[in-house]
């Protein structure tokens, strides 16, 4: 019995073939009129790219991505037309595709490449190429940075990437945006000198403009004096960490003097407060150039501190 119901069971199915066959029987024509109408579409976009006519080879690429009913043959046309509009320096359709190429298609196109193509296409908007009237837009460069970073999680990986867009948010008056990208940036390399050089030269610009508590020059002292544990002997930067270093130094310091000198007025007089603030500039900043007024001050109302710190103060 069980024989006999396998037999009929492939006989009716035998006998189903024929029909599913009749009706699959157009697909093969179908689909060589829609690969003859790609190829016509590839042929002409070639054809214009040939001739230096790259936005009417942009177009005939993005008329060829919309027909493809896969991700990947339509991301392999959407490439070729971002590539064609930046060579046309058509920045705004340019970074439109390569947004929704990273965006949704990063597995089906070449990435690198991509990413390579995006820092010129940020470098056009850095310098008003191929934008309306010329004019340069920092913000949309910074924006194309952004997502270039971020499809680069390791941090070796995108350094580079991002001590760029960290200087371009500078640049555009984003400072508080860079130090947070270098803190970030710092979590993931923490014994790279070169991001400790971008964070302390910001923060020493930040305190330059508004340090009220100081904090900004001690965070910008922080990290020049790890810059310099971390870079070469030879690295000549530590020139410029050096300077750094002591205008931080220098500020602090005159800010801690500010303070001692108001306790020590009539009104305010807090001989005890001040006194500490006397020492903890001669103690953590005896370079810098306020000292001579805080050993002076020492003599005149701590004499007791000023004679014990001679010795040191010499060596």
């Amino acid at each position: 019995m069980k024989i006999l119901l396998a037999i009929l069971f492939i006989c009716f199915f035998l006998g189903a073939m024929p029909s599913r066959a009749q009706e699959s029987s157009l697909e093969p024509l179908a689909d060589y009129e829609e690969l003859e109408k790609e190829q016509e579409m590839v042929r002409r976009a070639r054809q214009y790219a040939d001739a230096g006519k790259y936005i009417k080879a942009a177009d005939w690429y993005r008329r060829a991505a919309a027909a493809q009913s896969t991700s990947e043959k339509r991301a392999g046309y959407m490439f070729l037309e971002a590539e064609n509009l930046l060579l046309g320096r058509k920045s705004r359709r340019a970074k439109e595709v390569y947004f929704e190429l990273v965006n949704n298609y990063r597995f089906f196109i070449p990435l690198h490449t991509a990413l390579e193509q995006m820092r010129e296409l940020a470098d056009y908007f850095e310098h008003g190429t191929g934008t309306l009237l010329h004019f340069p837009d920092p913000g949309t460069a910074i924006e194309i940075y952004q997502l270039i970073v971020s499809c680069q999680p390791g941090g070796e990986q995108s350094l580079a990437d991002r001590l760029v867009l960290g200087k371009k948010l500078e640049a555009d008056g984003q400072s508080e945006a860079a130090v947070k990208l270098y803190q970030e940036t710092i979590k993931l390399l923490p014994r790279n000198p070169d991001v400790r050089l971008a964070l302390a030269q910001c923060l020493s610009g930040l305190a330059a403009k508004s340090d009220g508590d100081g904090e900004l020059s001690r965070a910008a002292i922080r990290e020049a004096r790890t810059f310099l544990e971390l870079a070469t002997p030879a690295d000549p930067r530590r020139g410029q960490v050096t300077e750094i270093l002591t205008r931080g130094q220098n500020d602090e310091a005159k800010r801690l003097l500010e303070r001692a000198e108001f306790y020590l007025v009539k009104y305010h007089y807090r001989p005890e407060v001040a006194r500490r603030y006397l020492l903890d500039i001669q103690r953590n900043y005896p370079d810098s150039d306020v000292i001579s007024r805080v050993r002076e001050l020492l003599e005149q109302h701590f004499p007791e501190d000023a004679a014990e710190s001679r010795p040191s103060s010499i060596q």
